[in-house]
């Protein structure tokens, strides 16, 4: 008997409304990405402002990790 598949569709609004009530997403600090690179990717991936971006950058930087999604 085939089993039956069922396809859903979020987008990503819908995606982070559920990281949001159930996850944290945690940056944590390394060698690797630059503070330019940090900021981008808040900024693209995240829809923070680059102020908000460069807070995060300096608070991982200046304490290992910081929470970016709760």
């Amino acid at each position: 008997m085939p089993t039956e598949v069922q396809e859903e569709t979020l987008t990503l609004e819908e995606i982070l409304a559920g990281l949001k009530e159930m996850h944290r997403l945690i940056l944590w600090n390394d060698d690797h990405n630059t503070f330019e690179h940090v900021i981008h990717c808040m900024m693209k991936y995240l829809d923070y402002t680059e102020a908000q971006g460069e807070k995060i950058a300096w608070k991982v930087h200046n304490e290992g990790k910081c929470a970016v999604l709760e």
